[in-house]
């Protein structure tokens, strides 16, 4: 089954010189709390740490080890994708099983095995020589390179997490469908170098994660067997299904309406301009932006409009319109708060 974003640990061509979208300036605060599904440690250091991270990942990419991970895509409404992964690595060769299938190269050449929807699994070998090893190696330095430094800002900021052998990537510059998300995170494993865990936040509240449960250095040709192997197929969790729309004429007073996002404006509606969004409540800005992320509609109308207040003095991140009536934190704020490390703004630490 085809995923709609590059897999995970992929890597696309290097950034050029133009970008598509508008500068929206560099993160250079040292933390900012909004709790929820995105935590952003109070101190931070903002020190440029592309070179560690680049060290970090060639040594996980000319590693020999196995890794066992879990893998999730957790959609805005709840749904799950998930599958076991299993990484194989003796350079040069290298497999991958995940979603019911295998990819990856063995003796210079590529391999890829899937399974139907009829539950047909089948494997192709390919005649063709892949690239030597050091220069797939080469081409992904050459390509993290290149979302580091160009244009200007570059697409990510490097920086250290607090946690050990960790690094976050900060997106600086709107760009379509950047290959690790509005932000992203990585843990490496120091003694083998390989990767133990993967976080990124796409567009549209998409969430994706890849986390090892096992890792171990010791490898024999059995491993790289291309015989199926169901413990690595793709699951669907769908999660909560909403409850079918009432008839015409039938809503009860003082609810929403379907088909409109709580603020009387209709799910198919068109991207709305900072313009007609200006005249809103901070709590129908809130509301309309969140709706908009579990449609998966762009958000950034109403995150120009909050943080415009916001620099003003007259909306403050820890207003109550930011939780919803469990205590729970809406979706816009994720959006809001990856907006407001790029501006520069902080929340002092706690005394």
């Amino acid at each position: 089954m085809a995923l709609a974003s590059a897999p995970v640990g992929s890597l696309r061509t290097p950034i050029g010189a133009t970008v598509a979208g508008a500068l929206v300036g560099t993160a250079i605060a040292a933390g900012l709390i909004v709790g929820g599904t995105l935590r952003v440690p109070v101190e931070r250091d903002y020190t440029d740490a592309s070179e560690e991270f680049l060290a970090a990942w060639e040594k996980g990419r000319t590693g020999t080890f196995v890794v066992v991970s879990e893998f999730r895509r957790t959609l805005a409404d709840g749904r799950t994708l998930f599958s076991s992964s299993e990484l194989v690595q003796r350079p040069p060769d290298r497999v991958v099983r995940q979603f019911g299938g295998i990819d990856g190269r063995i003796d210079g050449h590529p391999v890829v095995c899937s399974t139907d929807q009829n539950d047909n699994y089948s494997c192709v070998t390919g005649e063709a020589t892949v690239a030597p090893f050091a220069d797939s190696v080469r081409a992904e330095l050459d390509t993290f390179r290149s979302y580091f430094t160009t244009p200007d800002p570059a697409l990510y900021q490097v920086i250290r997490a607090p946690d050990p052998d960790c690094f976050e990537l900060i997106q600086q510059i709107v760009y379509p469908d950047p290959t690790y998300g509005r932000y992203a995170k990585m843990c490496f494993d120091p003694a083998s170098g390989a990767m133990r865990s993967l976080e990124r936040h796409l567009e549209g509240g998409v969430v994706e994660t890849l986390d090892a449960v096992a890792i171990r250095t010791e490898i024999t040709d059995n491993d790289f067997t291309l015989d199926q192997d169901d413990a690595f197929d793709l699951r669907m969790d769908l999660g909560a299904q909403p409850e079918p729309a009432a008839p015409p004429g039938t809503v009860p007073p003082g609810s929403t309406p379907p088909g409109t996002n709580g603020v009387g404006v209709p799910t198919n509606a068109p991207v709305p301009t900072v313009e007609e969004l200006a005249d809103l409540s901070d709590d129908d800005l809130v509301r309309g932006g969140s709706e908009a992320v579990r449609r998966g509609q762009p958000v950034d109308p109403y995150v120009a409009v909050l943080a415009e207040r916001l620099e003003r003095g007259t909306f403050s991140i820890n207003d109550s319109a930011w939780r919803r009536a469990d205590g729970s934190v809406t979706d816009l704020a994720e959006p809001m708060v990856l907006d407001l490390l790029r501006r520069g703004w902080y929340l002092p630490p706690p005394t």
